[in-house]
Parts: structure tokens; sequence; C-alpha cells
């Protein structure tokens, strides 16, 4: 259990940094005083925890040593009825105390209060519904190597995924394999949503329930025989709300101060700050 715990920090700490920027222009953002900062993401293999700080001033260069709040009261609410209160753990970070598991298709939101902060409650999150991989294999060519792999898809609901290919060595490492552009089974392109991370809609199903894809790797067989390394993959099926998050975030990090106002920072928390997501996710290694 220590090692799960120390995995959900590193984790939900790894949100928060990417959070965080430095403004290059004072006054380009007014600051509103202390609020309750709401943090976490929520997918079914991990015990739902959640993250809470206060806010501070956009030019505060270091942060204060209350920044994470240890003494909220962290309320936990499953299609709008209570479930428990969760219990703080450390560095800001409060956990389920019944080792509860988020489940797809359910909303869940939480309710904070804090006794020198006012109260907020986060917008309810629903949990994607699962998603798999199928028929997957590796075809070689030339001494290229190209992965290809199938997923099921609801055509009546706008879906947005995320697409992760990397070596996997014994030591679980992760090893850089130069994957390229995705490609449907008719030869379509695959466009990207954002300029970090592999983020794509169901159009690439051109209105199919299914669609095979393949992504060719700029490294060899005898590369990664020499690594001892297969190839992992990794599909998320993220929420509307995740996909709001990740748009916002590509607007600000592309926003040039000076030429037009700044995009307001995403958040879905009620009278304060900070993002409550959602994944459902897929991971497989196929072996060359």
């Amino acid at each position: 259990m220590k090692y799960l715990y120390k995995k959900i920090l590193l984790f939900t700490l790894l949100i928060i940094s990417a959070c965080q920027r430095e403004i290059p222009i004072e006054g380009t953002f007014d600051f509103e005083g202390e609020k309750i900062v709401v943090n976490a993401v929520l997918t079914p293999s991990e015990i739902i925890n959640v993250h809470i700080s206060r806010s501070t001033s956009p030019f505060v260069s270091t942060l204060t040593p209350d920044y994470n709040l240890s003494g909220a009261n962290v309320e936990l609410y499953k299609n709008g009825s209570f479930v428990e209160q969760m219990t703080y753990w450390q560095d800001g970070v409060y956990i389920s105390p019944s080792d509860l598991l988020p489940q797809p298709n359910e909303n869940y939101h939480f309710k904070v209060s804090h006794n020198d902060l006012e109260t907020v409650e986060t917008l309810p999150e629903e949990v994607p519904n699962p998603i798999s991989l199928f028929d997957y294999y590796i075809s070689e060519q030339n001494e290229q190597l190209t992965v290809h792999f199938s997923i099921n898809d609801n055509p009546n609901k706008q879906n947005v995924y995320s697409i992760d290919i990397v070596g996997v060595t014994p030591e679980t490492s992760r090893l850089g394999v130069g994957a390229g552009n995705l490609v449907n089974d008719d030869g379509t392109n695959c466009l990207f949503l954002y300029e970090e991370g592999e983020v794509f809609t169901d159009d690439c199903f051109l209105g199919n329930s299914t669609a095979d894809f393949s992504v060719l790797l700029d490294k060899n067989r005898a590369y990664l025989i020499e690594r001892e390394a297969n190839i992992g993959i990794t599909l998320k099926h993220l929420s509307a709300t995740y996909d709001e998050y990740l748009s916002n975030q590509n607007d600000y990090y592309n926003y040039v101060p000076g030429f037009s106002d700044p995009p307001p920072l995403f958040s879905n928390v009620i009278g304060g700050y900070g993002a409550v997501l959602s994944y459902t996710v897929d991971e497989v290694v196929v072996e060359l």
C-alpha cells in the first residue's frame, strides 16, 4: 500500500506542477485572494485520491509552508450522494479510507471546507466507459517496424482518446521508439488535437464502431532486441472534461502576452480553483 500511495502522490504532484507557469508580465492576471484548490485524476485502476491546497499570487516565487492544506474536511460524493469523508495522508493528499475505486459511467465530486477559507465544491465528473485494445501485433518490412492494433468505439457519442507507444524493458523503464503518425486502416492520418500528447477524437473511426490502426516506429528490431525491449501500448479514454482541460492548457502555453487577452485558466471547482478529471485505460505489451 505504501508503494501505491507514493505512486498516487507522484502522479498528483505531476498534474499540479503541469498547471503552474511563470507569468511573464505582472498584472496579466488579477489575484482574487486565497481560495481552496482541488486537483484529482480519477481512473478505475487507482484508489480515489485528491490534492488540496490554497491558491497563491502568481507573482510569488516560492510557495509558503502552508500551501498544502492539512486541516480540510474533504467529502466524496457519487451520483450526488455522500459516500465518505476522505482521510488526510501527507503533502495535501487525501485518500479514500475504504480504498474506493472510481467506477466507469458514474459521477463523482468533492466538497471541501477549511476553517481559514471558503467552502468549495467540484462539478460532477463522469468516468468514461472502459476501453480496450485488441488484435495487436507487430509487422516488419525493410527493417522497419509497424505496430498494429484495433479499438472499439461508440459511434453515437463523441469520444476522445490518447495513445502512447514506448519500448518496455525488463526493468519496466520507458524507451523512446520514435512513434510516427497514427494511421487508420484505410490510410487516413489521424490528426492529433494538441501539440503535447497524442490525443485524437473518434473522427478517425469514420463513423464505424471498430477501427484498425497502425503506427510506424523509427527504431528497428535490432535496436530493441539489444535493449531487451518489447513494445508497450497505452490507450486512454479521456472524459470530456479532461479534453477541455487539455485544450485550455494548449491555448495557455501558446499565449503570447501583449497581443491579446490571456485565456482563462481551466477550473471545474465552484468557488475555488483546480481540475477534477477522469479517464479509463488499457495497457498491453507486444512481444517482438
